[in-house]
């Protein structure tokens, strides 16, 4: 469990150990954006919460460490029970992430591929339609 206080002006998280994860400066307000609750894009996600992050001047550790107050519902859930060897970096968190939200990944069909695919002789209707 992460502890906050605060340090020479800052706000500074500390993890079971009590090693220091990340210091935000005193007059960092977290952005208001939609959190993602499971349902949607989960790289739109990640893309969006990056971005912003990054556009406030923070850092890999802070986008780690600030990642669960962009969830919701499911998805907060689901971070909690993650388990933290998981999420010590920004690519372990979102490699993670959409491991576990990828089925709303949006996936661009064209007309052309739609129109070529058939259903295998041998193949069941749930297997066609998955694929």
């Amino acid at each position: 469990m992460r502890q906050l206080r605060v340090s020479d002006s800052s706000v500074v998280w500390d993890d079971l150990e009590g090693m220091p994860v990340a210091s935000l400066p005193p007059d960092f307000k977290m952005p208001n954006f939609e959190k993602y609750t499971g349902i949607g894009c989960p790289r739109i996600h990640l893309q969006l919460y990056s971005t912003l992050m990054r556009a406030h001047g923070l850092e890999e550790p802070h986008l780690v460490t600030l990642f669960p107050l962009s969830l919701s519902g499911v998805a907060q859930r689901w971070f909690a029970s993650l388990e933290s060897s998981r999420r010590r970096t920004w690519d372990d968190l979102a490699q993670e992430f959409l491991r576990q939200f990828a089925f709303n990944t949006v996936v661009d069909v064209s007309r052309r591929e739609l129109e070529a695919l058939r259903q295998r002789s041998e193949e069941s209707i749930s297997s066609f339609i998955s694929r």
